[in-house]
């Protein structure tokens, strides 16, 4: 293991289950899916959509020192998954201050509903300045007195796992003690818009890896990691990470998925492990064709014969783009401290030898998760354990 070790010290996540990790991981282990219909952008000329829309009970909580009193979706989002990183790490507020500590947002369109109102609707309200994803992470750099490093990550649909990845560099070459990782993106007219000009949303619940899948559902979420350095041997822990870009079409993804393929290896590599000490991967597994095809075959450059077991969540919650590999990375944790691969929500039939879909027992300490998205860019995460962490 590196010395110091990056530790994972506590995780968050609000979803379309609701507030917290374990509704997250209770839902997925109760097989049900939290996509459902949504009319909400019928006055922005949109149709009907299946989406994974975060609970309205979750807007009656209070998130971390009022974040989103003005209207601000995003920050109020990020907020409640900031408080359950905060107690799940035993920590206070005030360990986040200073400039020991850095913050890495992952977004790809940050507080896009400001934008919206009053492009859409000449409506102004208290966010109206906060339109950039740099806006976004000054804001909570701000309420939380972080006065380290601050960076906002878009890397499209990979920026949480890279935002991941450059932390865990920070902090293993000492720029940082401590960092906090946040990920939101939130349902907007905007993105969904774009998403139909590809073609690439579902009118059903998405089907990821599935011989008959047909497209995202789109969705919002967030997700906190607050992450330090240790010499203990317990905890769960970032063990290495990798990027790559193939450059192959700024929508499309390699079709071999070479560039994926890079990035994995990158991170087992940094990691300083094997493709067979990998008890799972959390995939991408949008549920588009290309997208899925893309990353089996990626698996299967760097795994084969034997392929760890897949899990994938959009199926469950939809695609919340930036977020989502933070939502991904709070989930490998807890498969962790379970020792459990749960199923992929709505994958039936794969086309695909050897890949196994269904729960299923973690039968080795690490797990590998990793995100693609718009460009080319790649990004892989190797999340493990010792056997001293406690369950």
């Amino acid at each position: 293991m590196k010395s110091p070790a990056v530790r994972i010290r506590g995780s968050g996540a609000v979803t379309p289950y609701g507030a917290g990790v374990q509704s997250l991981w209770q839902g997925i282990e109760e097989g049900r899916p939290a996509v459902s219909p949504f009319s909400g952008f019928e006055n922005e000329g949109l149709p009907q959509l299946v989406v994974g829309k975060v609970p309205d009970a979750v807007d009656r909580l209070q998130a971390f020192n009022g974040l989103g009193r003005d209207g601000n979706r995003a920050a109020f989002l990020a907020g409640i998954a900031i408080e359950e990183a905060l107690r799940t790490a035993n920590l206070s507020p005030g360990d986040l201050e200073g400039p020991g500590v850095a913050l890495f947002l992952s977004t790809t369109k940050g507080p896009i509903s400001a934008v919206e109102r009053f492009c859409l609707h000449r409506k102004r309200s208290g966010d109206e300045c906060m339109v950039t994803p740099s806006d976004l992470a000054g804001l909570l750099a701000r309420t939380l007195n972080i006065s380290g490093t601050v960076q906002a990550v878009s890397s499209a649909c990979a920026s949480g796992a890279v935002a991941i990845a450059l932390a865990a560099d920070h902090l293993s070459s000492g720029r940082c003690d401590r960092a906090l990782v946040v990920g939101v993106d939130i349902l907007s007219a905007f993105i969904v818009t774009g998403f139909l000009a590809l073609k690439a949303l579902s009118s059903k619940p998405a089907r990821p890896f599935d011989v008959d899948r047909d497209g995202l559902n789109p969705g919002e979420a967030s997700a906190a990691i607050i992450l330090d350095v240790t010499d203990e041997n317990s905890g769960p822990f970032v063990k290495g990470w990798g990027l790559s870009n193939d450059a192959h079409h700024i929508t499309g993804p390699d079709r071999h998925g070479s560039g994926l393929a890079h990035a994995i290896r990158a991170a087992l590599n940094d990691a300083d492990t094997t493709p067979d000490r990998i008890g799972a991967l959390v995939a991408h597994g949008t549920g588009t064709v290309f997208n899925d095809a893309m990353e089996m075959r990626a698996i299967e450059a760097v795994f084969s014969p034997t392929i760890p077991p897949v899990c994938g969540i959009k199926g469950a919650v939809g695609h919340s783009f930036g977020a989502a590999g933070l939502v991904e990375a709070a989930l490998a944790v807890e498969m962790l401290r379970r020792r459990k691969v749960p199923n992929t929500l709505g994958h039936g039939r794969c086309e695909e030898e050897g890949f196994r879909f269904r729960g299923a027992p973690l039968e080795q300490d690490r797990i590998l998760s990793s995100n693609s998205g718009f460009g080319g860019v790649n990004a892989a995460v190797v999340i493990g354990k010792d056997d001293s962490w406690p369950l």
